[in-house]
């Protein structure tokens, strides 16, 4: 492959990323600006590093999990200043999901173990803490299932999980996550709480149980 293929894929995301999103700013601020970017660059990154014979000098693994993790912190407060948490939620789950994933993949020296659960465990805590008081569901299952489902990612790209263990932890998740679908939906009738949290927990079922 040929890394000019890769840096005109990311110059093309971020030509058609930057008027999409000067354009939402104008109108529904800067958090929303910064999901639209993402949401539009995000595919045309993904290419890139595909299509590069080395990702990594291309985007140091370390800087892309680093700014993204940055970044979901000052969007979240951007968000809850501007009364954007929905969008915010978004950014978070573009930014650090695929970010976990491509460090996972290729960068030298992993997070360790601890540190990774730690803060993931943190992140999704927050996440769901800040969806909940501010009534944004949807957008903060987005969230953390991008966070949980990168984390668990990246404990099976760094064969930090036995077999045993993950098929134990896919059939918890998946289940639980049926469950809270009925619970949430039929007997609580909370149909849309019950969809995002049962949904997030299918998801990362799923990627635990992808032999």
């Amino acid at each position: 492959m040929d890394r000019r293929l890769s840096v005109a894929s990311l110059a093309v995301g971020g030509v058609l990323a930057l008027p999409a999103a000067l354009y939402v700013g104008v109108f529904d601020g800067p958090v929303a600006a910064l999901a639209v970017a993402l949401a539009l660059s995000l595919p045309f990154a993904t290419y890139a590093v595909t299509a590069d014979p080395h990702p990594p000098s291309l985007l140091p693994p370390r800087g892309v999990l680093g700014g993204a993790c940055l970044l979901a912190l000052g969007v979240l407060g951007l968000a809850l200043q501007f009364a954007a948490v929905p969008a915010g939620l978004l950014v978070c789950a573009l930014a650090v999901g695929p970010a976990l994933a491509y460090h996972a993949r290729y960068a030298a020296d992993g997070v360790a173990l601890s540190t990774l659960l730690a803060s993931s465990v943190l992140g999704v805590t927050a996440l769901a803490l800040v969806a909940l008081v501010s009534d944004a569901p949807l957008a903060g299952s987005a969230a953390t299932t991008a966070v949980a489902g990168g984390t668990v990612w990246y404990l099976r790209e760094r064969r930090l999980l036995v077999r045993r263990t993950r098929r134990v932890a896919a059939a918890v998740a998946l289940l639980g996550g049926a469950s809270v679908l009925v619970v949430g939906v039929v007997v609580v009738e909370q149909a849309i709480l019950g969809l995002a949290a049962g949904a997030g927990l299918l998801v990362v079922g799923s990627v635990l149980a992808v032999e």
